[in-house]
């Protein structure tokens, strides 16, 4: 997907293999045309709406995002830092 590009997404999509992240910018108007002020609402139905209407732009990257929620995850991302610095791997469990 070349930068900025627009961007319309399903559930699922074939040949995608990662998980999305990153920033996200609305613009006032948008949100309150799907929820009224103040109301309690989930950004996936505007997302996607937005999305089938080809009103989002996307940056596919291509450097993996290092999640720290899990114990699986995290150990990753240490593995990752240390190897960044030149540390050795080393278990300590």
């Amino acid at each position: 997907m070349p930068p900025a590009s627009r961007a319309r997404c399903s559930n699922f999509q074939a040949g995608l293999d990662s998980i999305d992240y990153g920033l996200s910018i609305l613009r006032r108007e948008a949100v309150l045309r799907e929820f009224a002020r103040g109301a309690k609402g989930d950004l996936a139905t505007l997302m996607n709406k937005l999305s089938i209407a080809g009103r989002l732009r996307a940056h596919e990257v291509h450097v993996r995002f290092y999640e720290i929620g899990s114990p699986d995850g995290l150990d990753d991302f240490v593995a990752y830092v240390g190897a960044q610095n030149g540390e050795a791997n080393s278990d300590t469990n």
